[in-house]
Parts: C-alpha cells; sequence; structure tokens
C-alpha cells in the first residue's frame, strides 16, 4: 500500500462522489416517475397461476422427500 500523501484524499473522494451522484439520480428519477407516470390498473386480489406451479411443483419435492 502506498504511503498516505498528499493526494490519498482523492480515491475516497471520487468514490463518494460518484456514489452521491448515482444516489441523487436515483432519487431524481423516482420523484420524477411518481408523478409522471401513467395510471396503473389494479391487480385482481386472486392467486397467479404463476405462483401456483411453483408452489405445487415444491409441495410435490418435499413430499417425495418425506416418502423416503
Amino acid at each position: 500500500m502506498p504511503a498516505a500523501g498528499f493526494w490519498h484524499w482523492l480515491p475516497a473522494m471520487t468514490v463518494t462522489i460518484c456514489w452521491g451522484l448515482f444516489g441523487l439520480v436515483w432519487l431524481v428519477g423516482t420523484i420524477y416517475n411518481s408523478r409522471r407516470a401513467p395510471a396503473v390498473r389494479e391487480r385482481s386480489t386472486s392467486v397467479s397461476p404463476w405462483l401456483i406451479g411453483p408452489w405445487a411443483a415444491r409441495s410435490q419435492k418435499v413430499a417425495g422427500w418425506a416418502a423416503k
């Protein structure tokens, strides 16, 4: 590791600025999208078939292990 000199702060500041800009852009995008996004229709409360299939497959797999 190089000795701490005059420029030792530069990498830390660069990383801090990059993460700060990332967070700022994310926050601005969130605010923009919350105000300008089109209305979304509400989903039904029924269970999606995409959730039933994996659940059933897992149940069969667990039942198969318990039977051994």
